[in-house]
């Protein structure tokens, strides 16, 4: 696999040379830990906070114009859902400093990371290098992920997708953990664990705000989704669980998420 990082913000090279340094470290293990096949190419920006939000809110701005032209929604569905963007933007702008990683679809179906330095600083993940190697090496899974699919499933209408029930979050974010968990476990001894970082005040301050409180409410769904990856692997093996990729029908429901052996037989007649 050829990675590429591009520091866009012209000041952080430590960051790039570190990011390149972990990425020819892990992407190894993380193949044969998920038996995913590797990207041609992997590509990690190192960008500004306003960059950030551009890319992350034409993502979803893209993603809406896909689903206007498959679907053909009416006036109400199209309003509801550049609602919901709006809605986003304004959550995404309070956000930003609590996102160590993101790592989009790009225009061409292929995935990139965004690394924004001072977020990185925020969430503290900078303030010691295991940290830094289980984000890297869990926005790579999603790399991954992408390229296995042979789907799009970002949606700003997953009713009309017919995706609303399934844990799409709780699948994607749920596996990558799973495998940085044991990647990290490989390379440094032990399993990394990125809640335990040192948050700054202004982190801590953007957590406690109503906004933000709304869309962390309830379980998190990396902790779920990576206790039902694990269990589902554990159960059912990797080759089973890896049928999800090609075939969004696979994706767990949300009901499904406490007990794999639901999802099993379900996957199992299809």
């Amino acid at each position: 696999m050829i990675h590429t990082v591009r520091d866009e913000t012209g000041c952080n090279p430590q960051l790039r040379k570190q990011v390149e340094t972990i990425l020819n470290e892990v992407a190894s293990l993380v193949g044969e830990v998920t038996r995913l096949d590797m990207p041609a190419c992997a590509v990690y920006r190192i960008i500004t906070p306003e960059t950030w939000l551009k890319e992350s809110t034409e993502v979803l701005r893209r993603a809406l114009a896909r689903d206007i032209e498959d679907l053909k929604p009416g006036p109400d569905a199209q309003a509801a859902a550049r609602d919901s963007i709006e809605k986003f933007i304004g959550m995404a702008e309070l956000a930003w400093p609590m996102v160590a990683g993101h790592t989009v679809m790009t225009d061409d179906g292929s995935a990139e990371t965004h690394l924004v330095p001072e977020a990185l600083h925020h969430t503290g993940v900078m303030s010691d290098s295991q940290y830094l190697y289980q984000v890297v090496a869990h926005e790579l899974v999603h790399h991954l992920q992408t390229a296995a699919k042979t789907f799009n499933w970002a949606t700003a209408m997953p009713q009309l997708r017919g995706t609303a029930n399934h844990a799409v979050q709780h699948l994607v974010e749920g596996h990558a953990r799973w495998a940085d968990q044991l990647v990290t476990h490989q390379l440094l001894g032990a399993p990394v664990n990125y809640d335990l970082t040192p948050r700054s005040d202004l982190y801590q301050q953007r957590a406690e705000h109503d906004v933000i409180k709304k869309t962390r409410s309830g379980p998190s769904p990396y902790v779920v989704g990576a206790q039902f990856v694990t269990a589902a692997i554990a159960e059912f093996g990797l080759d089973t669980f890896n049928r999800i990729w090609p075939n969004p029908e696979l994706i767990p429901l949300a009901s499904e998420l406490a007990d794999p052996g639901i999802w099993h037989k379900r996957v199992a007649s299809a």
